[in-house]
């Protein structure tokens, strides 16, 4: 028995994600992909400089470089299955809203309050992301949907990861750091899998 059976999506969530297929040319794709790296290293170049001046102005910042990096990622991917452009609105909100858990760990809708804690949530971690898109994807009865929601959780909690203080392997591990070029080299790769794998599929196309 599926346990999600008896919930009811919301008639807009499905034309969302109903919605048309995006299409895009290799060439667009490639040059969307560096544009999108080449505004997330501008990002985090800015965060680590302070360019607002104050700890708390620049940290707005940081949600740019989320969706940035969540949506370069996953564009070569939505183009190359055909899946639709809501998809990227979608892969948007997870690299956000997995940040509210901030929130909720420090008790207060205090910016400061939430950008002081000593680590960062359990719920930043693999395990807590491949959980939160396989609910997801059972409650919308769509795969993709749920694919497009863990890559782009997997790409914040990456990306935080680089800082340390993330608990990225939870339960193995309470704090976890990884290099930036690491994270930025694996997921460069993936959106560049993507990229190819479309003009793969359209050489096939035509060949038939």
């Amino acid at each position: 028995m599926n346990l999600f059976s008896n919930i009811e999506i919301p008639s807009q969530m499905k034309r969302c994600i109903n919605s048309h297929p995006l299409s895009l040319r290799r060439w667009g794709v490639l040059a969307l992909v560096s544009v999108g790296f080449t505004i997330q290293f501008g990002v985090d170049w800015g965060l680590q400089h302070d360019v607002l001046g104050r700890r708390e102005l620049t940290v707005w910042l940081d949600p740019i470089a989320h969706v940035v990096l969540a949506i370069s990622v996953t564009l070569p991917w939505i183009v190359a299955l055909r899946l639709p452009r809501s998809y990227l609105l979608l892969a948007a909100a997870a690299a956000l809203l997995i940040d509210i858990d901030h929130i909720i760990a420090a008790r207060s809708f205090s910016l400061t309050a939430a950008i002081n804690l000593p680590g960062r949530p359990i719920s930043h971690s693999l395990l807590f992301s491949t959980g939160a898109a396989v609910i997801f994807g059972l409650m919308v009865r769509r795969t993709t949907a749920a694919i497009v929601v863990l890559i782009a959780l997997f790409t914040h909690v990456s990306r935080d990861a680089t800082g340390g203080g993330t608990p990225l392997l939870w339960p193995l591990a309470e704090s976890t750091q990884i290099p930036a070029d690491w994270h930025i080299g694996f997921w460069l790769m993936v959106a560049l899998a993507g990229s190819f794998w479309r003009f793969r599929k359209n050489r096939a196309e035509d060949s038939v």
